[in-house]
């Protein structure tokens, strides 16, 4: 009998699941990390966290996400460590204009840093409308909790 932990092969990669997420009404926090969860794959069974077992995911309406604190509507700060790198731009402009970087930014911080997230990040598209190229896969849709 062996005391050994379980360990998922590498061969067994090749059951990605193609999921769909609607954004609408949807706290950007909580639905980040739901994407980040998935990406990794630990929703999974055989979860293993040396190995990527992620799934693709395809994020609808994204300019509909919503926040639950109205002082963030007013700026997003970021510093670039330089004299005179600051930069303030409103949450409602990035979101009109960018909401897949938006969207994208929030989840790679949750990912693992290095080429394995940024491969896991590969695998994440954001759609600002229900309008989406990728009905050929046969997507799973996948209902979260609004609150």
């Amino acid at each position: 009998m062996s005391n050994g932990s379980y360990l998922p092969s590498q061969d067994s990669q090749n059951d990605k699941n193609w999921y769909l997420v609607d954004a609408k009404n949807q706290s950007h926090g909580r639905l980040s990390s739901h994407l980040a969860q998935i990406l990794m794959g630990k929703h999974k069974s055989d979860y293993g966290f040396n190995i990527d077992r992620g799934d693709h995911l395809t994020v609808i309406n994204g300019t509909d996400i919503k926040l639950n604190s109205s002082n963030k509507l007013a700026y997003k700060f970021r510093h670039s460590g330089r004299p005179g790198g600051a930069s303030r731009k409103s949450f409602k402009y990035l979101l009109d204009n960018t909401p897949d970087k938006l969207l994208r930014n929030s989840v790679s911080g949750m990912l693992p840093n290095g080429p394995r997230g940024r491969k896991m990040l590969r695998r994440l598209r954001v759609y600002p409308t229900d309008v989406h190229p990728h009905a050929a896969q046969n997507l799973i849709l996948i209902k979260l909790d609004s609150e």
